[in-house]
C-alpha cells in the first residue's frame, strides 16, 4: 500500500489537473455506457415483454427519455437512445485511453530520465560500489515493470468506477437481484485473496532475478574477448540460463496464479448469473425483463471485475519496481556530486594551476590508498608519478579530478581549496586520458569532441597532436564508426582517440593516466613531444610505468605502497640505492628477457 500511495500521490504530483480529467473522463464513460444499457428496459417494454410495462421510480424515468427528447415513440426511439448513448460513451472512452497512454508514457520517460540523471550525476561510488547490471537493469527493465504499474493502476480505478456506476444503475432497477450479485462478488475476491498476496512476494522476486539477468549479460557481452580466450563459452551460458531460468520461473508463478484467479472469477461468475435466471422469477419474485436488464449489466460488469482482481495482483507484482526504483534514487541524490556552473577563481582560470596535496590520507573500503601524502605539482611543469601496480599513483589522480574523496588532509590548487571550486568548471578545465580509453559507439569524430562544441579543424589538429596519423589512412577518415565501445579499433588507437579527445580544446591541466602503455616507441615519442610542447602553457601529470615516457619530466614522483617514497628528476634518481633505478633497471631487465 505504501508503494501504491506514492505512485498515486507522484502521479498526482506531475500530471496535477490532467488527473482529475482523467478521472471525470472514466466516469462519464461508464455512466453512459450503464445507461446504454439500463435503457433497454423501456425497449423490452416497447416490444411487450412481460414484466417491462407498467413500471414505477426509476423505471419510469428511463421510460420517460425518449419522449422527452423528442424521438418517435416506440422501439425505434428508444433504440435511437440506445445507440446515442453508446455513441457518447465510446467517444469518451478514446478521450480518456488516449489521455491515460500520454500520461503513462510521460510518466515512464520522467522516471528513466531522472534516474539516469541522478546516476550520471552522482559521486562514482554510486556505480562502482554496486553492479552496472542493477543501475541498467533499473533504466531498462524495472522502469517497464513501473509502466505496468501504473497502467494497471489506471485498469484499477476504471474498474472501481465502472463498479460504482453499474452497481448503481442495477440497485436503482432491482436492489434485491443486485445485492446477491455483490454478495457473489465478494466471495469471489475472498477465494482469490491469496493470490493477491503471493503477488508481491513474486514481485520483488522478480526484481532481484531480472538484476541478476542484466548484470550477467553486461558482464559477459562487455568481456567476451574474455571469455572466447579462456574458452568459457559453457559456464558464461550456464550461468546465463540458470539466471534465466529463475527468473522464468518467477513470472510463470505468478502469470498462472492470474490465469487461476480469473478461471474462479468467470467459472463463479457464470454460475452466479444462471442461478440467478433461474431462482430470481422463481424465489425474489422479479420480473423477467428486470431480471434481464440487471443481468445485462452484470454480465457487462463481470470482465470490469475480473480486470479489477487481475489489475490489483497485477499491482502487486510490479510496485516492487517502484520501491527499487526510489532506493536506486534516494540513493544516487544522497551521492550526488554539486553542479554549480561558477567560474573558477580568477588565480586559476587564466593560468596552469599548481598542485599541492598535505598529508592526504584516502580511504577504499577498510584499506588506505593514500597514507600522509604530501607532494607539489608545480604550475606549468610536467611532474610524472611512477611506481609499482596497486601504489596508489591512479588514485592520486582520481583525488584531483574528485572521483574519490579525501578522508584526512587537503588538496589546494593555486592556493584554493580544491572542494571549495565548482566542481563542472574544474573538471571542463582537465584534460584526462584514463587507464582503459572509453569510447562511445559512434564515429571518431564524436568521440573526438565528446563533450565539446568544436569545429572540424580542431579535430584534425587534434588528431595529429595526439600521433593518429591511421585516421587518415581509414576509407571514410574521422567519419570512421569505432564500434560498441571502440571494439574495431586496437588498443594503441584507442589510447590516441583518448588523447586528441584532451587535446581538443585548451585546458589548464592534463592528466595522463597511462595513455601511452598500448604505443610502440616511436608513437609514444611523439605523444612525449606533444605533452612537453605544453610545458608553461598548461600543468602536466603523467602517470607511468613505462619510464621511457617521464624521461624529460621535470619532477619525478615514486609512489609506494601510498606513500611518496622519493622525488627528483630523472638525471637525480636514476642512480644506485634509489627506488627509482631500482624500478628502471628491473623494467629493463624484464624488457631484455622478452626481446630474447
Amino acid at each position: 500500500m505504501a508503494e501504491l500511495r506514492f505512485l498515486i500521490i507522484d502521479a498526482w504530483r506531475v500530471f496535477g489537473v490532467r488527473v482529475l480529467v482523467l478521472v471525470t473522463l472514466l466516469v462519464i464513460s461508464g455512466l453512459l455506457e450503464g445507461i446504454a444499457i439500463t435503457v433497454a428496459l423501456p425497449l423490452l417494454g416497447s416490444l411487450g415483454v412481460s414484466g417491462a410495462e407498467n413500471q414505477s421510480g426509476f423505471k419510469a424515468f428511463l421510460a420517460d427519455i425518449p419522449s422527452a427528447l423528442g424521438l418517435p415513440e416506440g422501439p425505434l426511439g428508444v433504440g435511437i437512445l440506445m445507440l446515442g448513448f453508446i455513441l457518447l460513451s465510446v467517444i469518451a472512452f478514446l478521450a480518456q485511453a488516449r489521455l491515460a497512454a500520454t500520461l503513462q508514457v510521460e510518466y515512464v520517460v520522467r522516471w528513466q530520465t531522472k534516474l539516469f540523471e541522478a546516476s550520471i550525476r552522482s559521486d562514482l561510488a554510486f556505480l562502482s560500489e554496486r553492479r552496472g547490471g542493477d543501475v541498467v537493469s533499473a533504466l531498462v527493465a524495472e522502469v517497464n515493470r513501473v509502466n505496468g504499474a501504473f497502467y494497471h493502476t489506471c485498469l484499477v480505478v476504471t474498474a472501481i468506477i465502472n463498479l460504482v456506476i453499474y452497481l448503481t444503475l442495477a440497485l436503482l432497477i432491482s436492489p434485491i437481484v443486485s445485492l446477491a450479485v455483490v454478495v457473489l462478488g465478494a466471495l469471489l475476491f475472498l477465494t482469490t485473496r491469496p493470490y493477491l498476496v503471493r503477488a508481491y512476494g513474486y514481485g520483488r522476486a522478480i526484481t532481484r532475478a531480472q538484476a541478476d539477468v542484466q548484470s550477467l549479460a553486461s558482464e559477459y557481452i562487455s568481456t567476451v574477448k574474455l571469455v572466447k580466450a579462456a574458452v568459457a563459452e559453457g559456464v558464461s551460458v550456464e550461468r546465463f540460463s540458470t539466471a534465466a531460468n529463475q527468473l522464468a520461473s518467477f513470472y510463470f508463478k505468478n502469470s498462472f496464479d492470474m490465469q487461476k484467479a480469473k478461471a474462479v472469477f468467470e467459472f463463479g461468475g457464470a454460475a452466479g448469473i444462471a442461478s440467478l435466471l433461474i431462482v430470481g422469477p422463481l424465489i425474489f419474485s422479479v420480473d423477467v425483463a428486470t431480471l434481464l436488464v440487471v443481468l445485462a449489466l452484470f454480465v457487462r460488469l463481470l470482465p470490469r471485475v475480473t480486470a479489477l482482481q487481475q489489475g490489483i495482483q497485477a499491482q502487486n507484482s510490479l510496485l516492487p519496481a517502484l520501491g527499487n526504483l526510489r532506493a536506486i534514487l534516494k540513493n544516487a541524490n544522497d551521492l550526488a556530486e554539486p553542479v554549480d556552473e561558477l567560474p573558477l577563481p580568477v588565480g586559476i582560470a587564466n593560468s596552469a594551476p599548481e598542485i599541492v596535496f598535505r598529508s592526504v590520507t584516502i580511504q577504499r573500503g577498510d584499506r588506505s590508498v593514500l597514507k600522509n601524502v604530501n607532494l607539489v605539482v608545480p604550475a606549468g611543469r610536467i611532474v610524472a608519478l611512477v611506481g609499482p601496480t596497486g601504489s596508489g599513483k591512479s588514485t592520486l589522480a582520481d583525488a584531483i579530478l574528485r572521483l574519490v574523496s579525501v578522508g584526512r588532509g587537503e588538496i589546494q590548487i593555486s592556493g584554493h581549496d580544491l572542494y571549495a571550486l565548482p566542481l563542472p568548471t574544474w573538471r571542463r578545465a582537465i584534460g584526462y586520458v584514463g587507464q582503459d580509453t572509453s569510447l562511445l559507439a559512434g564515429t571518431i569524430a564524436d568521440n573526438v569532441r565528446f563533450g565539446n562544441t568544436i569545429a572540424d579543424s580542431a579535430i584534425d589538429m587534434a588528431l595529429t597532436r595526439a600521433a593518429a596519423q591511421f585516421v587518415q589512412d581509414l576509407d571514410t577518415g574521422k567519419s570512421t564508426m569505432v564500434g560498441d565501445r571502440g571494439a574495431r579499433l586496437s588498443g594503441g588507437e584507442r589510447q590516441r582517440l583518448g588523447l586528441a579527445r584532451a587535446l581538443a580544446v585548451p585546458r589548464l591541466l592534463y592528466v595522463l593516466d597511462e595513455a601511452t602503455s598500448a604505443l610502440d616507441a616511436e608513437t609514444e615519442a611523439q605523444v612525449v613531444e606533444t605533452m612537453e610542447s605544453l610545458s608553461g602553457k598548461a600543468t602536466v601529470l603523467i602517470i607511468a610505468h613505462r619510464f621511457s615516457a617521464v624521461r624529460n619530466a621535470d619532477l619525478i614522483y615514486v609512489i609506494e605502497d601510498g606513500r611518496v617514497v622519493e622525488s627528483g628528476n630523472w638525471s637525480e634518481l636514476d642512480k644506485p640505492g634509489h627506488r627509482f633505478h631500482q624500478l628502471k633497471e628491473l623494467q629493463n631487465m624484464t624488457a631484455a628477457n622478452v626481446n630474447v
